[in-house]
């Protein structure tokens, strides 16, 4: 988390840090704080209600594949740009042709509502890594060595995958860090954030349902758009 708050200013009764000015624009605050006062909303700390006129801060989550406004108690903490970016790396040792290349990943947890397991993480990289076969096909080095460590090609029905118990892949939660681990080494490791009933889930079943995709996809951004953006990549061999 790197925390920005070099000087700020007050929107009302947000306070708003210089950073975010220049990150956000004026206009994109002002309609957040509106929003805000119109719908209320929760703080991202501690959870709890935000209220007009609670004393707020404007905060940013920056992931690999865009970034997410919201706000918090200002006793949970001053206005800040969350840059989760530098906290995500997938697989950077499973080969040298992918260790040259760009390798930061965004990954997001979710629940399901069936089959069992219904937790499930979805990982992809935040840019796509292809290389050209002899045949001249494009492929996608980093899913074929996840299809050589034992996942497997997801249809697109993707949300009703019924994967088997692959052996050698773990996933470790130690505090706000998730450790998805490969026989060959890491997918994903960094701090994540980890809905209730994905870890109520996790902690009845103790297993999950890995997703892998060849294209960066971002669960926030997406949002009631992502099973059918998931099962379009599975549909081109993009998702294991």
């Amino acid at each position: 988390m790197a925390e920005l708050t070099v000087a700020s200013r007050r929107v009302g009764d947000v306070l708003v840090s210089e950073d975010l000015v220049e990150l956000l624009g004026a206009e994109h605050i002002d309609a957040a704080v509106n929003q805000l006062r119109l719908n209320g909303g929760n703080c991202w700390a501690c959870e709890g209600g935000i209220h007009h006129p609670d004393d707020v801060s404007l905060v940013v989550r920056v992931t690999a594949v865009g970034g997410k406004t919201g706000f918090i108690h200002m006793r949970c903490g001053p206005p800040q740009i969350l840059d989760e970016r530098r906290n995500r790396r997938a697989a950077i040792a499973m080969s040298k042709y992918l260790l040259e290349r760009g390798t930061d990943a965004q990954a997001f947890a979710g629940v399901r509502s069936y089959p069992a397991p219904h937790s499930m993480l979805f990982v992809s990289l935040e840019a796509p890594v292809s290389a050209t076969a002899e045949n001249g096909e494009r492929t996608s080095p980093w899913l074929d060595l996840l299809l050589g460590d034992g996942l497997q090609l997801l249809p697109p029905d993707v949300f009703d995958a019924q994967p088997q118990i692959v052996d050698g892949w773990t996933l470790r939660i130690a505090g706000s860090n998730v450790t998805c681990q490969t026989p060959r080494g890491a997918l994903s490791e960094g701090l994540l954030e980890m809905p209730k009933p994905w870890l109520a889930a996790l902690a009845a079943e103790r297993s999950c349902v890995v997703v892998a995709t060849g294209i960066a996809v971002d669960g926030d951004r997406l949002g009631p758009d992502l099973e059918p953006a998931l099962n379009s990549l599975a549909a081109n061999g993009l998702v294991v």
